[in-house]
């Protein structure tokens, strides 16, 4: 998927990545004012380093994303809290010598908000992938 393009990408050189996370404002913000807010709402932008450390529990996409990629310092992330929505969503723009990439999942929240129900799945199908005699990749 993204994170394989993502390497490829990598390998014939990055200027510009992007990992920008949106999730439903409830669970970013105290509830108070998750109720008071109206439009999306930017709580930081930055590299992913700075990003990890200030929401260590919501930025394990964009963790993800430096390893695949250009790293943490030059990885840019986003995080916005957003009122309208109902679903996690990863939106990754890359920018470099072999083109750009733009890539937009919208997850469903797990029981645990800060979290998408597809965690569990995508483990599943890694564990599965390690133990096929042949893997195409995802």
């Amino acid at each position: 998927g993204g994170l394989d393009a993502l390497s490829a990408a990598a390998e014939a050189g990055v200027d510009e990545v992007v990992i920008e996370q949106r999730k439903p404002a409830k669970t970013l913000l105290p509830a108070d004012e998750a109720e008071r807010l109206a439009e999306p709402l930017v709580l930081f932008e930055g590299s992913v380093a700075e990003v990890v450390g200030r929401f260590p529990k919501t930025t394990n996409v964009a963790a993800a994303v430096a390893l695949a990629g250009i790293g943490f310092e030059r990885t840019r992330a986003r995080v916005v809290a957003d009122p309208a929505l109902q679903a996690n969503a990863a939106i990754l723009h890359v920018r470099g010598a072999a083109g750009t990439l733009t890539l937009r999942l919208e997850n469903i929240p797990s029981a645990n908000p800060r979290t998408s129900a597809i965690v569990a799945s995508s483990v599943l199908a890694t564990i599965r992938r390690l133990r096929a005699p042949l893997v195409v990749p995802g």
